[in-house]
């Protein structure tokens, strides 16, 4: 897998389109004439996204705080697959992994009189895959520690395979990030692996369960990554005031108590 395409190491359900687009989004000077900016959302995905509202989710959330500094109105395209997104011409995808240095760095650039096909800004917060043990478990440091335990993961992830190519047995009878930290809450399992915002977002959801998550244990660092935003056929203008505000966002705490109203530990993106 190249790591420049890491669509695959994520096992929570954001929309990671990295170029999957069609030919639509705007420039800067487009978006203030039409007075909307549009992302693309999954439907049905806290503390991602969701259509329901209440809340609206993280990545929205983000969009609708953009859309008040760029002066304009927020319009949201709801796709729950990533082929959908072709034919939709939103401006942007709120969760996108990182593209490795070179390839970030051509993303960056807009020849006179051209747009940005793709264009990834600087990242706004990092996601961290780890494990979750059920309450009272005895706290796992290495991968040691999991076997002789019931482990769920994703079916088909590179979770999934690294622990194949380890030789720790691992169950896939779940098929989504909830089933698996439900089936630990319920003692089907002892331990599950998930990414860590959705194992915030389900904490705070369900208080009860005594779930942990095991902050200390890195499975492996190419799980983790920085996540930024993909902006779609536009110009560097676009590229550069969202960095300029993202960068605001940070330093002013912002981005921080937007990811503690979800119950999602805030990591800060790491350097290139």
């Amino acid at each position: 897998m190249r790591r420049g395409m890491r669509v695959s190491v994520r096992v929570a359900p954001m929309l990671l389109f990295l170029g999957a687009c069609g030919a639509d989004g705007h420039t800067l000077t487009e978006i203030r004439e039409r007075g909307v900016f549009s992302i693309c959302a999954d439907p049905d995905a806290l503390p991602y996204s969701t259509r329901a509202g209440a809340p609206d989710g993280l990545e929205i959330d983000l969009a609708r705080i953009l859309v008040d500094r760029l002066g304009v109105r927020l319009d949201i395209d709801w796709v729950a697959l990533r082929g959908a997104a072709r034919r939709v011409n939103c401006d942007a995808i709120m969760g996108s992994a990182e593209l490795t240095d070179d390839e970030s760095d051509d993303t960056r650039k807009s020849p006179p009189g051209k747009v940005l096909r793709i264009a990834l800004t600087r990242p706004y917060a990092r996601q961290a895959t780890r494990v979750v043990t059920g309450d009272g478990g005895v706290p796992v440091r290495s991968l040691e520690d999991l076997r002789g335990r019931s482990v769920a993961v994703m079916h088909g992830s590179l979770v999934h395979y690294l622990f194949n190519k380890r030789n720790v047995p691992v169950r896939t009878l779940y098929p989504t990030e909830g089933d698996i930290l439900t089936a630990i809450a319920n003692k089907e399992m002892s331990a599950g692996v998930v990414g860590d915002w959705y194992a915030g977002w389900y904490l705070r959801t369900h208080p009860e369960v005594g779930l942990k998550i095991e902050e200390s244990f890195v499975l492996d660092p190419e799980l983790d990554y920085n996540v930024a935003i993909t902006l779609r056929n536009t110009d560097s203008g676009l590229l550069t005031r969202i960095d300029a505000i993202l960068a605001d966002l940070k330093a002013d705490g912002s981005i921080q108590r937007l990811f503690d109203s979800y119950g999602v530990t805030y990591r800060p993106p790491t350097d290139r």
